[in-house]
């Protein structure tokens, strides 16, 4: 697993996978509305959090999300898109 800076050029990509409100709100919690539009590239553009393309062998399989708190971090928005690439161990 490879984790790269996300581009906006992955967002089409992110977006495909998902494909109903509740894959989004497993996603993202309420903090997102579905379809998702490129509000996400403002949101990710939030002070402390950093967002992450997730690649196996040389291809995006996801996306991952770190936000820093005062004394910490927390890991979320993790989505490993293709349903084939799920139960791997991956998130």
């Amino acid at each position: 697993i490879e984790l790269k800076t996300f581009s906006e050029d992955d967002f089409e990509l992110l977006n495909h996978w998902i494909k109903t409100n509740e894959d989004l709100m497993q996603f993202a919690g309420s903090a997102l509305v579905f379809p998702l539009t490129n509000k996400i590239i403002e949101d990710l553009k939030q002070e402390n959090r950093y967002a992450f393309s997730v690649f196996k062998n040389e291809k995006l399989i996801g996306h991952a999300q770190i936000l820093e708190k005062e004394n910490s971090f927390l890991l979320g928005r993790i989505l490993i898109g293709e349903k084939e690439n799920r139960g791997q161990g991956y998130g």
